[in-house]
């Protein structure tokens, strides 16, 4: 009886112990982190996943890699757009472009994002992205706008006549809920983890444009509502997502999982009078600077430095690659000021 009731505790206590997966601030993404990211697409079917509860494995071996993404995480004080989000103090740049952030003690939000490299757009109200702790069963909702014009030079034909329009209106109103849905265990590819948590996040869109011409004003042009499901796991002191899987219409949209932690960009600034080209490189790759190069360092995408070069007191400094296999590698410059440069290139 007495082994049989010591079974049972030891049961208990580790239902318990599970169940109070926590996830804190500090688990969060800070300056400085850069990810490497793998991608996939399979159909949904074969994911599944919907799986939810308590004491779930998730088993997600069977992923392919068809190419590498990357999640930076920098300063956004001296980018070219700082102005235009004054209350940012983080961007999550990722191949999709730039996601400017507010980052406090207890939540993330999202200020607003770069479109086409050139229009930056604020939302209405910071739209939440996380909020801490996160725990299994917790929620939250969220709303937000992102509203802008623009320039719009064209002629269509309407009943037989030719109506010019001069500009357009976009305006775009986000419904968010997240949802921590579930906890257990998760295997990808890359690793098996224990004592993570999933989350779902559904999000409505709905769409509305307008055109305007000088004899009509504002017209009504279209108006549409669509909805994603964003599923991710996470486990504690990562800072990112151990898979993401993006679904809409039943149709798996992307699938990223984790691949490694490139490097700690460790920066206080990054500085914008750095010029890095050409990207992609085949032999040489060009620095110019605005103050005098201290160091450059080459990281391949598990993180390993590959080229270390110290001392160049210059403001311009050509390397050499040609050595290194064609793939995504990153550099890290530092001047004299203390101001660093990470970015990503291509090795062709």
């Amino acid at each position: 009886m007495k082994k049989i009731l010591l079974s049972l505790l030891a049961i208990v206590f580790a239902l318990v112990s599970n169940a109070q997966i926590t996830l804190t601030i500090s688990d969060a993404p800070s300056i400085g982190d850069a990810f490497v990211l793998i991608k996939d697409s399979v159909s949904v079917d074969t994911l599944t996943p919907r799986a939810e509860g308590t004491s779930i494995a998730w088993d997600f071996s069977s992923l392919q890699n068809s190419g590498y993404d990357t999640s930076l995480f920098i300063d956004p004080v001296s980018t070219a757009f700082a102005a235009d989000f004054p209350t940012a103090n983080m961007i999550n740049r990722t191949n999709l472009g730039d996601n400017y952030l507010n980052k406090t003690s207890s939540l993330i939000e999202a200020v607003g994002f770069i479109l086409g490299d050139t229009l930056a757009l604020n939302f209405d109200d910071n739209l939440t992205y996380f909020q801490f702790p996160m725990t299994y069963g917790n929620s939250f909702n969220d709303q937000a706008s992102v509203d802008f014009k623009m320039k719009y030079d064209t002629t269509i034909t309407v009943s037989g006549f030719p109506v010019t329009i001069d500009s357009v209106r976009l305006k775009r109103n986000i419904n968010y809920n997240k949802s921590i849905t579930g906890w257990g265990s998760l295997v990808t590819p890359t690793s098996t983890y224990n004592d993570v948590l999933k989350t779902k996040t559904h999000e409505i869109d709905i769409d509305s444009t307008w055109m305007h011409t000088s004899s009509l004003g504002w017209v009504s042009a279209q108006n549409s509502k669509d909805s994603t499901d964003t599923y991710e796991w996470y486990k504690n002191g990562l800072g990112i997502a151990l898979l993401s899987i993006n679904v809409k219409h039943d149709t798996t949209q992307s699938v990223n999982y984790f691949h490694a932690t490139i490097i700690n960009i460790n920066n206080n600034k990054i500085n914008s009078g750095i010029k890095v080209y050409p990207n992609p490189v085949n032999e040489n790759l060009n620095f110019v600077s605005e103050n005098k190069i201290n160091s450059i360092e080459i990281f391949d995408l598990t993180g390993k430095s590959v080229i270390l070069q110290t001392e160049i007191n210059n403001k311009i400094k050509e390397l050499n690659v040609s050595n290194l296999k064609q793939g995504i590698y990153f550099y890290k410059l530092i001047d004299n000021k203390g101001n660093i440069k990470t970015q990503k290139f291509i090795k062709q």
